[in-house]
């Protein structure tokens, strides 16, 4: 099984709000929960930095950090929240980088450039 390296990245969105100062896209107030995540809508890459997968394929991989970080006891569960709608998982395969956006139910692979300059950078 191949071995992939993945990167959560939180969707800011959430973090904004709870400072007051919402997103408006298009001029309507966003929520990632209603509609996933946007481009343009900021993302804030996980404290974990990168992990390390064995899986089958690019969602394979992309659907076991999810479960991951999804669990009770995962990594970063003393400063984060779990992953949720309008998060993204991007896969760094040997191809190149594939980002896959939790939405509802499952996930979708959606565009590298619009994820990359959505990411916050200090």
């Amino acid at each position: 099984m191949p071995r992939y390296t993945a990167t959560p990245l939180f969707n800011a969105a959430f973090d904004q709000a709870m400072e007051g100062v919402p997103i408006v896209i298009a001029g309507r107030r966003y929520s990632q929960y209603i509609t996933g995540w946007l481009p343009g809508v900021p993302l804030k890459p996980s404290v974990l930095g990168t992990m390390e997968i064995d899986a089958k394929d690019e969602r394979h991989a992309a659907e076991a950090v999810f479960s991951v970080l999804n669990r009770d006891d995962r990594p970063n569960g003393h400063c984060e929240p779990s992953l949720s709608v309008g998060d993204i998982v991007v896969i760094h395969s040997h191809d190149a980088d594939v980002p896959f956006a939790i939405r509802c139910i499952g996930m979708d692979m959606v565009n590298m450039f619009e994820v990359d300059e959505a990411i916050i950078r200090h």
